[in-house]
């Protein structure tokens, strides 16, 4: 659909599924040579970067490549994981100072009114103002996000989407502490839960509802692809529901899925 549609989200979900593989690779190998381990590391924070700058809630996945150079990587030397970490720590500022840079030559990405609203809240709202607008704003969302599943539209299912594996990966999360798994994902559970919900978190305070589809796609893409590989219990679970998703809007609303028509057809 993206692609047809000459949207740039479908490169955002060729980069997350390179990003997963490279993750999951990471764990599955820990016998690889450490100069094969160090390119898939270079790998993960060179796409990360350049996705970040064009969409900056990419920036918490970059705590998965810390974590697996920190922790899952005890061939590397003090010195080596020390340059290395500095160099995470400045592709993340990096990043950020880019986009800023390239905000004055590109289209506009933000949303004027959310993005303001949010300011007025950080600034003027005192910690009881900000809790109460971040609590408001979430229902607000879920709000939307059901209205937009009553008219058939797919932002409301890839947002009910994001809610049931974010709860599918938290149960895991659970199970991987309970089983004292050592390899490794219980981790990156934990990171991937994180990077979620403040990706989610950044969409609905900078993003309209009807935009949620664009935004939390690839992060469930994430999701599914880790499930898939180390979900314990619930992989299945989780399969079943993408696939009763689909056939949902494929019944209800055929028409979202017709190939692109030109003018003369």
């Amino acid at each position: 659909r993206y692609t047809w549609s000459g949207m740039a989200e479908a490169s955002y979900h060729f980069y997350i599924v390179i990003f997963m593989g490279l993750v999951i690779w990471y764990l599955r190998s820990a016998d690889a040579s450490l100069a094969c381990k160090n390119i898939a590391l270079l790998a993960m924070i060179l796409l990360t970067f350049c996705f970040s700058v064009m969409r900056p809630y990419f920036l918490p996945l970059f705590l998965i490549p810390l974590y697996l150079l920190i922790f899952r990587n005890p061939r590397m030397g003090l010195v080596g994981r020390f340059l290395f970490a500095l160099l995470i720590l400045a592709s993340m500022a990096g990043a950020l100072v880019l986009m800023y840079y390239l905000m004055n030559y590109i289209a506009e990405y933000f949303e004027i009114a959310p993005a303001m609203r949010l300011a007025q809240l950080i600034l003027g709202g005192g910690v009881k103002g900000i809790v109460s607008g971040l609590l408001q704003t979430n229902k607000d969302s879920v709000h939307a996000a059901m209205d937009l599943v009553r008219e058939y539209r797919w932002a409301g299912g890839v947002a009910f989407l994001f809610y049931f594996e974010w709860i599918l990966l938290f149960l895991e999360f659970i199970y991987s502490l309970i089983a004292r798994r050592k390899d490794g994902s219980t981790a990156v559970l934990f990171l991937l839960l994180f990077s979620g919900a403040l990706i989610y978190e950044a969409t609905i305070m900078l993003y309209k509802s009807y935009q949620l589809h664009r935004m939390l796609l690839a992060i469930t893409i994430a999701f599914t692809l880790f499930l898939i590989e180390f979900g314990i219990a619930l992989p299945w679970v989780n399969s079943i529901a993408v696939i009763c998703l689909v056939a949902f809007y494929v019944l209800m609303k055929p028409s979202g899925f017709a190939l692109p028509q030109t003018a003369d057809t």
